[in-house]
């Protein structure tokens, strides 16, 4: 990479950085944290779930997917938009009429709270082995771009992200 394709990585990255600093410091509470204060409208929030599932790995694999199994992957990209449309005209109506924030709050008031932890305990277990898929997809990117090696861009990768998260994290 050139100077001026670093200059673009490092300006990005302090515009990205300066808009979470600047959200951060509204936030005062978790209602404020995980729904706005309830200020936001639920199709709002449905835009904001979309963005959410949308990473390093779908932006960096998705083309290539594309090339290589043609309409075979739009398959995949159209089901996900019937999913989201699904969750945001159906579900989220529904969670914001019963006041929740999270489905583990449904489940316990529809089950028990022994249902609430295993749902979390699988989701979490999930995004465990997601986020370890994409911090090595993020690696190898950064290692070929730079030419370091793939276990120092691991390590960069993961200080990096936990610098960034950590301002961020929920409020008591």
């Amino acid at each position: 990479m050139g100077m001026i394709d670093w200059a673009i990585v490092l300006v990005y990255s302090a515009i990205v950085i300066a808009i979470g600093a600047i959200a951060s410091r509204k936030q005062d509470n978790t209602d404020e944290y995980f729904r706005g204060a309830k200020q936001i409208p639920w199709w709002a929030l449905g835009f904001s779930i979309i963005a959410t599932s949308f990473s390093a790995a779908s932006l960096l694999g998705g083309p290539g997917e594309g090339y290589g199994h043609g309409f075979l992957y739009l398959q995949l990209q159209l089901g996900d938009l019937i999913g989201y449309g699904l969750v945001i005209a159906v579900f989220l109506p529904f969670f914001v009429r019963l006041n929740l924030t999270t489905a583990y709050e449904y489940l316990e008031r529809r089950f028990d709270a022994k249902t609430r932890s295993l749902g979390s305990l699988c989701f979490l277990l999930f995004v465990i082995a997601r986020l370890g898929g994409l911090l090595y997809a993020a690696a190898l990117v950064l290692s070929v771009l730079t030419g370091i090696s793939t276990n120092t861009a691991i390590l960069m990768v993961g200080v990096v992200s936990i610098i960034y998260t950590l301002p961020g994290e929920s409020p008591p």
